[in-house]
């Protein structure tokens, strides 16, 4: 499955409102399964907008999609999720994501098996210096990557419009390769600075498990103080599978220089071959009469 953002507008307050997640016809789950969902409030005025947004099957068997947006300039956030398939397995598979065509950033997954379509690490990639103007977003498979009307994809790209004392959006990871590890270890980490208090820190990654039906999972530390985790289920070993993405509301964050880290869970390996994002968002709070 893919991860999907989406900007709701003109909401009317309502203290009980919910937010449901509801599984399609022919899609089964059970309490090995696992589910992410975060509401961000952004308040009025907004400190971004939505420059644009396209979710959907492929428009054909050599590109994902393609949309246009105009910008006032300045800072973009990407946020990419797809899924894709070798039909040669042992191959490294991904989406590439251009911008008037020049590629600002790959998310991938490595494919063990031939023509099992498999959802790449999604990640959510920074542009600190789009020009103002109209501009062309195109998604393509990553060579190595062959994907048809089975696939999907999802792709939003926000404006940041806020400055940075507002709202600080820091790129620690993103498509990184993880760590070699068999388990219980270090997986990846990166530096950020804070101006001290609320932090939505967006994570995913892929790992693998030696044994067949056996659980997955990382933990999310700063400065090595664990904030949360991401988890996932493995039916066969040794295949390279994503963990749900989670984004994450973490409060009390002291300012300055922060380190944050995925540690994997005992039995959870990964290698070369995995891939970890991790983006900061740092906004400022109030507290609603």
């Amino acid at each position: 499955m893919i991860r999907q953002r989406v900007l709701l507008g003109n909401l009317r307050p309502d203290p009980s409102a919910s937010a449901k997640i509801t599984a399609g016809k022919a899609t089964v789950t059970d309490t090995n399964d696992h589910v992410s969902l975060t509401v961000l409030e952004l308040g009025s005025p907004a400190v971004w907008r939505m420059a644009c947004r396209k979710v959907g099957p492929p428009d054909s068997l050599s590109q994902y999609g393609s949309t246009s947006f105009r910008s006032r300039g300045g800072y973009l956030l990407v946020c990419a999720s797809a899924t894709g398939f070798s039909t040669s397995g042992q191959a490294m598979t991904g989406m590439d994501l251009s911008i008037d065509d020049t590629c600002h950033g790959t998310i991938q997954i490595f494919a063990n098996k031939k023509n099992w379509h498999l959802a790449f690490v999604p990640a959510d990639f920074l542009i600190k210096s789009i020009p103002p103007g109209d501009h062309t977003l195109v998604a393509t498979p990553a060579a190595g990557t062959t994907i048809d009307s089975n696939d999907a994809y999802a792709i939003t790209v926000f404006e940041v419009m806020a400055p940075p004392t507002v709202l600080n959006v820091t790129e620690v990871l993103a498509n990184a390769p993880a760590a070699g590890q068999t388990g219980g270890e270090w997986v990846a980490s990166g530096a950020f600075s804070s101006y001290g208090g609320t932090l939505i820190i967006t994570s995913a990654a892929s790992a693998y498990s030696h044994s067949d039906a056996a659980k997955l999972g990382m933990t999310i530390q700063v400065d090595s103080q664990d904030v949360g985790s991401m988890q996932a289920f493995a039916n066969p070993k040794g295949v390279h599978l994503g963990l749900p993405g989670n984004d994450l509301v973490v409060t009390g964050i002291n300012a300055g220089k922060r380190t944050v880290s995925l540690v994997a869970d005992a039995g959870t390996a990964t290698d070369a071959n995995d891939r970890c994002s991790v983006t900061i968002i740092e906004v400022a709070t109030t507290t609603w009469p």
